[in-house]
Formats: C-alpha cells, sequence, structure tokens
C-alpha cells in the first residue's frame, strides 16, 4: 500500500469514520478490518515500507497461516470446495476425485498454494466433463515438477532447464497464450484465468505480437 493510503487508512482506523466520494461531511461506521499480507510486517516496517504506527494498530489478534504444504490435511476438503464452486460456474457435475486424483493432489506441494490448488481444480473442470475428476485430468493443468516423485524432483528440474531452447521471452510468452486459447477453444476470459491475467493482457499481447510479425 502506498504511503499516502496508509496515512488515510490509519486516520480511519482512529476516527472510524470517511466520506464518501463527491460527499460533503464525514460519516461515523462501524467496521471490523481483517488484513493480510505475505509478507513479514515487522520487515516492512524496518524497511520503511509499512508506516509503524498503522501496523500496531492493525496487530489486534494475529493469525499465522501456514502454506498448504505444511497443512496436507487440508488439501482434499479445500479441492473439494473449489470442486463444487466450479461446477456451479462451469454448469458441470462432477461428485468428487477418484483414489488416483486424490492421491495426486495429496501428494503435490502446491508452491503457489491455495491459489495454485483453486485454478488447477478449476482448470481441470473447464477442459473435461464426467462424473469424477480423474488423475490424468489433473496431470494435465499441474506442472512436472508436482507430479514428480519427491526423490526425482531435483534431477527433474535440472534436466528440464537444460533441455530448454533459450528464445526471447516474448515469444515464449505469445506460445503460452496461444496454447490457452487453443484448450479453451478461443474463449479469451477462460484463457485468462487459466494464466492468472486480464483478458486485457491477452488481447495487448496478441496485437503487439502481430505487429511485430508485420514489421
Amino acid at each position: 500500500m502506498e504511503p499516502a493510503a496508509q496515512a488515510k487508512l490509519l486516520r480511519f482506523v482512529q476516527s472510524g469514520t470517511l466520506r464518501k466520494v463527491g460527499g460533503e461531511r464525514h460519516e461515523k461506521v462501524d467496521v471490523r478490518l481483517v488484513c493480510a499480507t505475505n509478507r513479514d510486517p515487522l520487515d516492512a516496517v524496518a524497511r520503511g515500507q509499512l508506516r509503524e504506527d498503522i501496523y500496531y494498530r492493525l496487530r489486534v489478534i494475529p493469525i499465522h497461516m501456514p502454506p498448504l504444504r505444511e497443512r496436507p490435511d487440508d488439501i482434499l476438503p479445500i479441492a473439494r470446495h473449489f470442486l463444487a464452486v466450479a461446477n456451479r460456474e462451469e454448469r458441470k457435475d462432477f461428485g468428487g476425485f477418484s483414489p488416483q486424483a486424490a492421491a495426486l493432489l495429496s501428494g503435490c506441494p502446491w508452491p503457489g498454494n491455495v491459489r495454485q490448488l483453486q485454478n488447477a481444480i478449476r482448470t481441470a473442470v473447464i477442459l473435461n466433463a464426467g462424473e469424477t475428476v480423474q488423475a490424468e485430468m489433473l496431470r494435465g493443468v499441474l506442472c512436472p515438477a508436482d507430479r514428480a516423485p519427491a526423490e526425482d524432483r531435483a534431477a527433474g528440474k535440472s534436466g528440464c532447464f537444460e533441455q530448454m531452447r533459450m528464445r526471447p521471452l516474448r515469444e515464449a510468452e505469445r506460445d503460452l497464450i496461444e496454447v490457452a486459447l487453443a484448450r479453451c477453444r478461443g474463449n479469451v476470459r477462460r484463457a485468462a484465468e487459466l494464466l492468472q491475467v486480464s483478458p486485457s493482457t491477452i488481447y495487448r499481447r496478441l496485437k503487439s505480437g502481430a505487429q511485430s510479425a508485420s514489421g
């Protein structure tokens, strides 16, 4: 949060009042603030990125949430929740996960945490149909390092990078966008969800690539 915004938030926390955009008076409000960060707040204070006064104003009941890999018992319940949400949104009727799919989910280290799990489930639902999510539906959306046995990951990573063909980043980015569009049958919104970008980003990258090719 920018310093100016931090100052405004601090005034709001202290006074409990705000003025709506276009309003002429301050109004008293009764709200509860829930703040989250993936950084160390005290380190941010030391670096001058977070105001110390606002940190101590907000730090009332701190809750530490370990990454998903440190609480494997939560993986399947969360996955089932995301499956139910994706079923409703995509009008699918997956009833659950096969034993192999459940084992694959439980054994994944999930470096991208809960958001990665959510996107993996959603992608599998979008690209497939059936009564049960099968392991092969998930293997297509998980990165190779996630699928490899633990003892093979270190060797697999180095071998993978050694075999990669180095090329300009814009070319690799364009190819990835084209693959996502092909999987989603040209649906830009769904492709954007797979890549975790906005649809406008895809349009902008494709337009830039077309201009470079014509130039």
